[in-house]
């Protein structure tokens, strides 16, 4: 029978966070809509044969009768599966929400022996309570067993993923931040340069000389015309379109 017992304590531990509030109560925490509810688990002296109880305060569902959490339990048996059980009452409130009449938090007020607040570690004390006294024997000998033991607890799988994740997102953010350097670096240099090129000496010089070769260009629009080689309407739109440019550089060489 401590074997069913056991078994039971288990298939809840792998689909849910515990916390042990004694040796015969649980709490189980829970989000349903925008309220926190705790599940308070009590097993009897006849568990598993007999079914646990489980009530929820300070809320209204057809489920809950003077706080008591009354079905799925009508079906119970020593094989009925405690973790399912949970699942279907979760399942159930997610779906059609309880009333909730006041806010209910985990409190070391309600008991005068009850321990102080449980922190997600009890979990390893639930997963011990399956073991036998062999077995907790071997554990406390064998320092690979209890690697492995504190590696099969759901909770430690999760935090081991998220230590890695955080591990490869720094990496990530690392490599971008190494090439956005790199970028930055480069962009400076770009900068360096058109700030060579484009300095106020380098611009005036430049449109001096583009001043320049606009007026002998347009010199050279002159003498075709007096040599024939332009007619009077190709002249006048050619001399007028270099002029025009002579001009707008002029006066921005003498702005600068």
């Amino acid at each position: 029978m401590d074997q069913l017992r056991r078994k039971q304590i288990q298939s809840l531990q792998d689909n849910h966070i515990v916390y042990r509030i004694n040796g015969n109560a649980y709490e189980i925490p829970c989000n349903v809509g925008q309220a926190q509810l705790v599940l308070k688990m009590v097993f009897p002296p006849g568990f598993p044969q007999e079914a646990p109880q489980i009530s929820v305060q300070n809320c209204q569902h057809p489920w809950i009768v003077n706080d008591r959490i009354v079905f799925p339990f009508q079906s119970w048996t020593v094989n009925t599966s405690l973790g399912r059980i949970v699942k279907e009452i979760l399942a159930e409130f997610a779906l059609h929400p309880p009333t909730v009449t006041a806010e209910f938090t985990l409190t070391t007020a309600e008991r005068p022996n009850r321990q102080p607040p449980p922190v997600p570690v009890d979990r390893i004390s639930l997963l011990i309570d399956t073991k036998s006294s062999l077995e907790l024997e071997h554990l406390i000998e064998d320092k690979p067993s209890r690697k492995k033991l504190l590696q099969s607890i759901t909770q430690v799988q999760e935090w081991k993923k998220v230590i890695q994740d955080l591990l490869n997102e720094n990496a990530l953010v690392a490599e971008q931040t190494m090439h956005a350097a790199q970028q930055v670096e480069k962009s400076k240099i770009y900068v360096s340069e058109l700030s060579q090129r484009f300095s106020k000496e380098q611009v005036q010089a430049r449109l001096k000389e583009r001043v320049k070769q606009l007026e002998r260009e347009s010199d050279e629009i002159v003498e075709h015309f007096v040599n024939g080689e332009l007619t009077e309407t190709d002249f006048v739109q050619q001399f007028r379109k270099k002029r025009q440019d002579y001009h707008l550089n002029a006066i921005r060489q003498q702005q600068l």
